[in-house]
């Protein structure tokens, strides 16, 4: 069996609420996808994502690093689909500010971590099928706007929101037309 297929992104969506209590008054001055964002924060403070592949494991904050690099999601993706071959996600979260590098070579993706910080280097090298990395990230994003609506109901109706869903929607067709 080749080492390569062992690829997997799994969020822990429990939730890990924060010891802080939510205030509903810093809401009012917020946009609907700002509100939605500070529920997850709060809901899921200490919840992770892991990226396995070859037996190495790299972890991900859910609230702090995923799900505020949600915008940049879709286009991400889409290089990787497209014709680019190296693309970057950057976690600018305080604390950890790194990127995530992926570089297409046909049907394998590499990616690791860049640290923008002066203590940290790269992290070890990861390779992935281009299919299986794209699908469980496209999945992932899918699923954080899931409980985004959740949260916030109201986002059903914010403009940014439609057009954030809309293009995970191009990227989901792509799985199954493109």
């Amino acid at each position: 069996m080749n080492e390569i297929c062992a690829f997997e992104l799994k969020a822990d969506f429990e939730p890990k609420p924060s010891s802080r209590p939510l205030d509903p008054e810093a809401e009012c001055d917020l946009s609907p996808m700002s509100v939605a964002m500070d529920r997850f924060e709060h809901r899921y403070f200490y919840s992770t994502v892991v990226m396995k592949a070859r037996g190495h494991e790299d972890l991900m904050e859910l609230a702090f690093e995923v799900a505020y690099a949600l915008d940049q999601l879709p286009g991400w993706l889409a290089n990787l689909m497209g014709s680019e071959k190296r693309a970057g996600l950057i976690f600018g979260a305080q604390g950890s500010e790194r990127e995530l590098v992926a570089e297409r070579h046909g049907e394998i993706i590499r990616y690791w971590f860049r640290s923008f910080g002066s203590t940290g280097g790269d992290s070890p090298r990861s390779e992935a099928p281009a299919r299986v990395f794209l699908r469980a990230w496209t999945a992932l994003g899918g699923r954080l706007m899931e409980e985004l609506v959740a949260l916030t109901p109201e986002l059903e109706k914010d403009p940014e929101f439609l057009t954030l869903r809309a293009e995970f929607g191009k990227l989901k067709r792509c799985f199954t037309g493109c």
